[in-house]
């Protein structure tokens, strides 16, 4: 049985701004997914990517993951990585240098990190085993293929359906979108926790199994949600117990504590007139293989 866990993005420099030591929380949640699986009779677990934010993650998150994993690891479970786009910056360059502070658990079989495409058997169950940056068709003999990439037509996490040239043959369970969802060819599993406060708060992880797949879905240990502000009475309608992005409405004031009184809300803007072509260029750029596309024609009708 193998338990396949999507993005983890382990202490979001964006998120830890707002809502410092939020790492801790997304290590809480992890401690559930491990102790829910392990009930299930599950002891190994693949992480597809993006275990951190980053292709040099602070020496904090990587010495508290390591430690976080030195636990599982004596608990009787095994690790297997392989990285993302946010994890490396080139093959031989990335976040998962963190290993060094668990080598010992290397050597002997516990934490697996793949740095090349590669066949790897489950439970009799042979996988095809892919990483960032490679694209490629799953061999032929393997019922499903591990990676992390976007997957044409798969939507983007801002709800813009993506086009790429990446439709590799083979049945994908991918990291790198956070949204779980899946589609003809390919599933995503979605992040462990929410990174951005538009994210979905729905979160899962992936159970294969003999060669079956099973969705099971868990509770992350923190929410973030957005939430609008045109009169006093909205504030009565934010749970306590969710972290808020609002937007306040540009002819209401603010009270004068309301940041002491609502101390769960962590980012706020001011509602103002939507730059229409502004908004086509993003359209046309999570849409495209080519990150500036659009933006020559944009800055001449700008200027």
């Amino acid at each position: 049985m193998l338990a396949i866990i999507g993005d983890l993005h382990l202490g979001p420099k964006e998120l830890e701004t707002v809502i410092p030591g939020v790492y801790k929380k997304q290590l809480s949640t992890l401690d559930k997914i491990v102790e829910a699986s392990n009930e299930k009779g599950c002891r190994d677990f693949f992480f597809v990517g993006d275990i951190f934010d980053t292709a040099e993650p602070d020496f904090k998150y990587q010495r508290a993951f390591a430690l976080w994993l030195r636990k599982k690891i004596k608990d009787g479970n095994i690790f297997h990585f392989i990285p993302g786009n946010h994890d490396s910056d080139s093959v031989d360059k990335h976040s998962l240098v963190f290993i060094d502070l668990v080598r010992v658990f290397i050597k002997k079989g516990l934490i697996n990190v793949y740095l090349k495409p590669q066949v790897v058997t489950f439970d009799d169950c042979p996988v095809f085993v892919f990483l960032h940056p490679y694209i490629m068709d799953m061999p032929k003999g393997c019922k499903y293929a591990l990676g992390h990439f976007a997957f044409s037509g798969a939507r983007g996490d801002n709800g813009f359906v993506i086009k790429t040239k990446n439709q590799p043959k083979g049945n994908w369970i991918l990291g790198d979108f956070h949204t779980p969802q899946r589609g003809k060819g390919y599933r995503y599993v979605g992040s462990v926790t929410q990174i951005k406060f538009h994210e979905s708060p729905e979160k899962q992880i992936i159970i294969l199994d003999e060669g079956e797949i099973s969705v099971v879905q868990h509770k992350p240990d923190y929410i973030l949600a957005k939430a609008n502000i045109s009169e006093d009475s909205d504030f009565e309608k934010l749970r306590k117990d969710t972290y808020y992005m609002i937007s306040v409405s540009s002819d209401f004031t603010l009270p004068s504590r309301w940041q002491e009184d609502f101390p769960n809300i962590k980012k706020y803007t001011v509602e103002g007139a939507v730059n229409k072509k502004a908004q086509v260029l993003l359209q046309d750029i999570v849409r495209s293989d080519n990150p500036l596309a659009g933006f020559d024609k944009y800055m001449e009708d700008v200027l």
